[in-house]
């Protein structure tokens, strides 16, 4: 059953917010209409005076005589009211007929839901019996059906469920006559071993009689105990035969268990069709339907009952929607041409409520509250004296508006042309890539221009046979072509524009064309005389290393790489590579740099302007002796580890020269200070950031450290050091001077032997290049 639902509380609530809604009623504490005047969306309502009341009766204005002739003189219009007409009053209560209409139809709604409800709750009880009934019955006969499948029709069961079925039925014959051979063969032994034992008895009692001869009733004895054994051999084979069939049989049986379990829902279908269960279904049905048509109608009528009060007190408004249609009209106006005009249509909507003699108006709401811009076409030949009609906000006041856009004819235009000319001329001066966009120049001159007047500019892709983009174009003056090819319109054949290009065409490399087509249909299509350009792009991968130097602590790299390829790879990574020991050191995101001289070689290449890039890594000891390189890399994934296109530059060293070289200039005391000055000049300090001096005994026997100092971001330039070792990268800072009190230890009896380290421990140990001065 659907329906399963005691009464709801809200139908008992229901039934005394009635009650109480009629008790209201009758003690007349009913609400009149109001008389206000009609108010529109443009204005603000304007507060009426209130009406002289008496013993709660309205009393009627000056403007409606009293009596029955002049209520048959108000007309319809008067009755209803309109946003342009004041509102005459011409009842006291207009919603007095309708309370008393609302009021009986809620005490009808109440007693027509007490008998909906008896009636459901009669009709749910004899539903659960019969589902009952029905229940009881399907399951009796599914497990009928798994006890004796047989006795149902199953010819059109499932195959497999027929197959076992069949195999299952076959073999249980076969078993079952089998059973009666062996129950038979067991009564024929039985009966034989009967007359055999019977035998057995008389021959002993011969025996003991001294009967003679006995050799005749030994044989005899013999021969039925051999014919007793032969039925008993007999008999156990057919038992062994009987076992085997009983064992598959039961195996079979398992196996159709299995199968009608897994055919349940069909067996439920045979099941349903039974003459019986069919009958009791169509019965529930009707019961049912019955209840959910009867619990339907007790909804409406709760919810009437429910909401009568509300509207016996205050009779529902109507509610009218008011639209507002603004036009704005673009007139055409092209010399011998009929004018069209393009409507573009602004739409706004008010409601209008009318509440018995009150009419108002909401806000006015938005539809469409703009008239969009508007681009004039380029037409062959002639100017026009407007680029662009702007987009307007439109509001519910605003009046509705013509814009005249008039083209006039360009100088040059005339009938003083080659008409037998019928050539088809064009060239294509300069294409180029600017970023994803084609940018292009040329000119295309012929007659049917004159029928032609719309010019298009499409680029066409042949390796998928797709067009690619359009662009209508306007026309420039070249009276260069005039001058060679006489025919119409040829002063103003030439065009320059530019046409924005999908990244997927560009990195995928396919061949294009450019087509210059005039044709007599607006969008590009119909009649049209076309001339095909072939455009050359680039589809190499081109860079450079220019700089790769030590600058401010850090591997400072610049250099360019410019590919098509990189349209659709917006991140940009350099990777440092060593090429020697053949793996990644570092990556950075790339700065891009325009590149002007590259836009200049590689004209077809989108990304050539900003072609240039520049990045700095950190210094490590092994960027001195191994060779590196450095990658350039687009890529669409955010780590650079996929989808990408690479530049590798040359290998290169960053330094040639790994020596390492130092000088004590001086060592002395003055003041009570002891002054060391001096250089030391090794690239193999590159990445290795910590500068230490080191002041170590080296007195026989003692031989240990006295005092380190860090000098780090201490050194001092010198240039007659870089002059000396110009292959030293470093050499121009790498002088040092410092200063610290004498120590006791710095003595003429201790040889004193001054270290400068380069590390990169910042306490001054680890990995370190040093520098050992003579003992001083």
């Amino acid at each position: 059953m659907a329906i399963r639902k005691s009464e709801p509380t809200w139908r008992r609530t229901s039934l005394f917010t009635a009650t109480l809604g009629i008790s209201i009623l009758l003690s007349g504490q009913v609400g009149h209409a109001d008389r206000t005047t009609a108010v529109t969306p443009a204005q603000q309502p304007v507060a009426q005076p209130a009406a002289t009341q008496d013993n709660g009766t309205a009393q009627q204005t000056a403007t409606v005589a009293a009596g029955q002739e002049n209520l048959a003189s108000v007309t319809t219009q008067h009755q209803y009211g309109t946003a342009d007409q004041p509102i005459i009053v011409i009842s006291d209560d207009l919603n007095a007929e309708p309370r008393q209409k609302y009021q009986e139809q809620l005490e009808k709604c109440i007693a027509e839901e007490k008998q909906d409800e008896e009636a459901i709750q009669n009709d749910q009880k004899e539903s659960v019996d019969i589902s009952g009934q029905i229940g009881t019955l399907t399951a009796k006969s599914y497990y009928d059906y798994t006890k004796h499948p047989e006795n149902y029709d199953n010819t059109d069961a499932p195959a497999e469920l027929q197959e076992i079925l069949k195999n299952y039925e076959q073999l249980k014959q076969k078993v079952a006559t089998q059973q009666n051979a062996v129950d038979e063969e067991e009564q024929l032994v039985a009966k034989k071993k009967k007359v055999s034992d019977d035998w057995e008895k008389f021959v002993d009692e011969q025996e003991k009689r001294g009967t003679h001869p006995m050799a005749e009733y030994w044989n005899k004895s013999a021969a039925y105990l051999s014919d007793l054994r032969v039925h008993i051999d007999k008999l156990r084979k057919m038992e062994k035969a009987l076992w085997d069939d009983e064992n598959t049989l039961s195996t079979l049986s398992s196996s159709l268990s299995d199968e009608i379990e897994k055919n349940k829902s069909w067996i439920y279908s045979k099941i349903e069709q039974r003459s019986d269960i069919i009958a009791l279904r169509t019965k529930e049905k009707q019961l049912d339907e019955d209840a959910h048509k009867r619990f339907g109608q007790t909804i409406l009528l709760g919810n009437q009952i429910k909401t009568l009060p509300d509207v016996i007190a205050t009779v529902k408004p109507e509610d009218y929607a008011v639209n507002k249609l603004i036009t704005r009209t673009i007139h055409i106006v092209i010399p011998g041409q009929a004018p069209t005009d393009i409507k573009q249509v602004a739409s706004c909507y008010a409601h209008q409520i009318r509440d018995g003699q009150k009419i108002t108006y909401e806000e006015w709401q938005k539809d469409s509250w703009s008239w969009k811009a508007y681009t004039p076409k380029a037409y062959f030949g002639y100017n026009c004296d407007v680029t662009e009609v702007p987009a307007v906000t439109v509001y519910h006041d605003t009046p509705n508006q013509t814009i005249t856009v008039t083209y006039t004819a360009q100088a040059g235009l005339d009938n003083n042309y080659d008409h037998n000319d019928h050539g088809n001329y064009a060239w294509l001066d300069h294409y180029q890539l600017s970023g994803d966009q084609l940018q292009v120049s040329g000119w295309h001159a012929t007659s049917d221009v004159k029928n032609k007047p719309y010019h298009y500019l499409i680029v066409f892709d042949n390796t998928t046979h797709s067009e690619v983009t359009r662009l209508m174009v306007r026309q420039t003056a070249r009276p260069d072509i005039a001058v060679v090819h006489n025919v119409y319109g040829a002063g103003l054949a030439g065009f320059q524009t530019n046409l924005d290009l999908p990244a997927a065409v560009l990195q995928a490399g396919d061949h294009l064309s450019l087509i210059s087509r005039y044709t007599d249909d607006q969008a590009g299509n119909g009649d049209a005389t076309d001339y095909w350009f072939d455009l050359q792009m680039d589809q190499g991968n081109h860079g450079y290393l220019d700089v790769a130097q030590v600058q401010n602590g850090k591997l400072h790299v610049a250099g360019w790489h410019a590919t098509n390829q990189a349209f659709g790879r917006d991140h940009h990574v350099l990777i440092l590579f060593d090429a020697s020991r053949g793996h990644e050191i570092a990556r950075v995101n790339a700065t891009n740099a325009e590149r002007p001289d590259i836009a200049k070689i590689y004209p077809t290449v989108g990304n050539a302007t900003m072609a240039g890039f520049v990045g700095d890594f950190d210094l490590t000891p092994e960027l001195v002796t191994d060779n590196l390189q450095i990658i350039s890399r687009y890529s669409s994934d955010a780590d650079a580890n996929s989808d990408y296109v690479d530049f590798w530059s040359a290998p290169r060293r960053l330094t040639t020269d790994t020596s390492n070289q130092g000088w004590l200039d001086d060592v002395s005391v003055r003041d009570g200070q002891l002054h060391i000055v001096g250089w030391h000049a090794t690239d193999r300090s590159l990445g290795r950031k910590y500068h230490y001096i080191i002041i170590f005994d080296a007195t026989p026997g003692i031989g240990h450290e006295l005092r380190r100092f860090n000098i780090t971001d201490q050194e001092v330039s010198r240039p007659d050091v870089a002059k000396a070792f110009p292959t030293i990268m470093t050499a121009g800072n790498s002088g040092f001077n410092i200063s610290f009190a004498n120590d006791p230890d710095f003595t003429e009896e201790h040889d004193l032997q001054i270290i400068s380290r380069w590390t990169d421990d910042p306490a001054g140990n680890g990995n370190a290049v040093d520098y050992w001065f003579k003992p001083v």
